[in-house]
């Protein structure tokens, strides 16, 4: 083909052909679009998007979109709070578009509308991606096996020191009836935006190197969308491996997100978390104390026992020795009739074999006496160490009990009137006169004697008026009457 039969358009031309070619074959047709949003700007009233779609982590399509003001408008009046949280780089939208072809400007796409729900069934999905690749790892379930003491007075705090919720816990924590001795370090992290999750991870990971009993992660109240970076897998991923037991305080509005799923412990709100706390702490001060009245009243119980008893076998043993001795004797007397009788009928061929049968019968009888006296003070010395060792124990049980709860219950009331004198002193501080004139009130006095309630005539008087800084004499010459209260409802 020679130059002559070139067929040469200029650009304009061009550009007006694609125009014509877009306004007809799409004219004023709308797409349901689904995009990941790049970037964001807003310039002029107007949003311009960069839109992209990728398939395996590769880029295979990219395009350039706007929201003109008053498509704006709409749509953030329809959507509220929401569309900050939808129009983000990273998240997955579904955009109502129009093409639109201009010659000077080239392809655009309008947007025209915007379905939230799409973006939060993005992260729904994303959130049992997360479960199940956890699961799949066998690490969703490890916070659960950590031990988590009755009594945790450590804490370590992960949270925005700036947010309200951070806020409510320490207040909730240093500030209730129960218990206040807690120790708490705070490990600052953002908890919304670019950052968060990498500062969230990298303060889980700093606090899990302190010797806490356990690791708050706390944020307030928030939309789906906020508390998205709860759902991600490698934040999840540092909670499930932390080895201290985590406890979460995240303000979610109905559903939970997975740290709390993973976490040791989840509350619904950071205020949640520190009542959890120290009522644990309470209610295990109250059993103590429970039991501590049961241990007493049972020792009670047992030594009332043991002395009734230590009583009744010496009332016994005084007795059976007693008996025992008129027994030997009432023998003894028998046997020496006998021997009497055996003498009188001459049954004994000397004296010398009665004397010797009269010997004996006194040896036995002495030998006998002696080992009824040897095993009535054994028995009675058993009693004796028996008992006295079961009074020393009980007295010094109930002795070391009963002033572990005299100390408590000193120092709770001792705390209570602590904070009754610090109420009394701040309010001392601000009835004191000096603040109150530093800022800017005076005192007026007419013959020493507050203008206030002086009754008598004032002009001509002389007014002494007192500043923080000055004392001012002056004369008064006219009084008119203000009604204040009247002005004001007026």
């Amino acid at each position: 083909m020679s130059e002559n039969d070139k067929k040469v358009y200029s650009l304009a031309s061009l550009h007006i052909a694609l125009e014509r070619h877009v306004v007809k074959h799409f004219g004023a047709q709308q797409f349901w679009v689904t995009a990941e949003i790049t970037k964001v700007n807003y310039k002029a009233g107007h949003c311009y998007l960069e839109l992209a779609d990728t398939k395996e982590n590769q880029l295979i399509a990219k395009a350039s979109a706007h929201i003109w003001y008053t498509a704006l408008s709409a749509i953030k009046a329809q959507l509220g709070e929401v569309f900050s949280q939808i129009v983000q780089p990273g998240n997955k939208v579904l955009l109502l578009l129009k093409i639109v072809f201009h010659p000077v400007h080239g392809f655009k796409l309008n947007v025209m509308d915007i379905d939230p729900n799409y973006t939060f069934g993005e992260i729904e999905k994303r959130k049992q991606e997360t479960i199940t690749k956890l699961k799949k790892e066998g690490i969703f379930d490890l916070q659960k096996q950590l031990y988590f003491p009755t009594v945790s007075r450590r804490l370590a705090v992960v949270g925005s020191p700036k947010t309200s919720g951070y806020r409510d816990f320490m207040d909730e924590i240093y500030n209730n009836p129960v218990y206040r001795k807690f120790v708490v370090k705070t490990f600052p992290s953002s908890v919304q935006g670019d950052r968060a999750e990498v500062e969230l991870i990298s303060a889980i990971q700093e606090a899990a190197k302190y010797d806490v009993d356990g690791i708050v992660l706390i944020r307030g109240g928030g939309s789906k969308m906020d508390l998205d970076v709860f759902n991600k897998y490698e934040l999840c991923q540092a909670i499930c491996l932390c080895k201290k037991p985590i406890l979460t305080g995240i303000g979610h509005e109905t559903d939970q997100v997975v740290a709390d799923l993973v976490a040791h412990l989840n509350f619904i709100t950071p205020t949640a978390v520190a009542k959890h706390l120290y009522v644990q702490i309470g209610n295990f001060r109250h059993i103590l104390l429970r039991y501590n009245d049961q241990v007493v009243n049972r020792s009670l119980e047992l030594l009332s026992g043991a002395k009734d008893e230590f009583n009744y076998l010496q009332k016994y043993l005084v007795h059976h020795s007693k008996e025992v001795i008129q027994s030997w004797k009432e023998r003894f007397r028998e046997l020496t009739f006998q021997v009497s009788d055996l003498g009188r009928k001459n049954l004994f061929k000397n004296q010398e074999e009665l004397s010797q049968l009269v010997f004996d019968m006194k040896q036995s009888f002495f030998v006998q006496l002696q080992q009824e006296r040897i095993n009535l003070q054994r028995a009675q010395d058993s009693v004796k160490a028996y008992a006295s060792q079961l009074i020393d124990q009980e007295q010094h049980h109930v002795l070391g009990q009963t002033l572990d709860k005299i100390v408590q219950r000193s120092w709770y009331s001792l705390e209570n009137e602590h904070v009754k004198v610090q109420h009394l002193e701040e309010l001392l501080a601000l009835l004191n006169p000096e603040k109150m004139l530093a800022a800017g009130y005076t005192l007026t006095t007419i013959d020493d004697l507050d203008i206030n309630k002086n009754k008598l005539p004032l002009e001509g008087k002389t007014m002494v008026t007192l500043t923080d800084a000055l004392i001012i004499t002056s004369v008064i010459e006219k009084v008119t009457k203000h009604n204040f209260n009247k002005q004001k409802e007026n």
